[in-house]
């Protein structure tokens, strides 16, 4: 069993829902004490799988293609993090693409409110691992084909 700030992971089975939602508020002390790479979707935390130094260098490479492609009305940012709903998310984007003036909204609210206007997600659907902290082991879904950690 694992424990990340206190909160014990033990098995869960992916037809029960989390017993309870955190909120983006609950999140970032988490977040930010942990040792894991984590995201909050729909209420609930997930881990992501690390960046390895290939995957820096892809998400790098989109970054500069889409900043030539798109020009100086968009802002390109490798690993854009941005709050869908506001109470109950907290992601990054690989490569996240908004226009100019959102990105100034952006930056006076400290965060990007709803998704950018283009998600590169170069991990693909294999990099994150559902995950409810409540009391819960880790266990990915049957669908998706996870590595133990470690």
């Amino acid at each position: 069993m694992k424990s990340i700030a206190g909160l014990s992971m033990t098995a869960i089975s992916l037809t029960q829902p989390c017993p309870q939602l955190v909120s983006y508020e609950e999140y970032v002390p988490l977040a930010e004490s942990s040792e894991l790479d984590l995201e909050l979707h729909f209420g609930r935390v997930v881990t992501r799988q690390w960046a390895g130094i290939r995957h820096v260098e892809r998400r790098h490479r989109i970054q500069d293609l889409m900043e030539g492609a798109l020009g100086p009305a968009w802002e390109v940012l490798a690993g854009m993090p941005f709050r869908a709903l506001p109470q109950y998310e907290g992601r990054n984007a690989d490569v996240g693409v908004v226009s100019v003036e959102r990105w100034k909204e952006a930056l006076k609210l400290d965060y990007l409110a709803r998704s950018p206007e283009i998600v590169i997600d170069s991990h693909g659907y294999h990099g994150i691992r559902r995950n409810c902290l409540r009391g819960h082991r880790l266990r990915p879904p049957r669908h998706r084909r996870c590595l133990p950690p470690g």
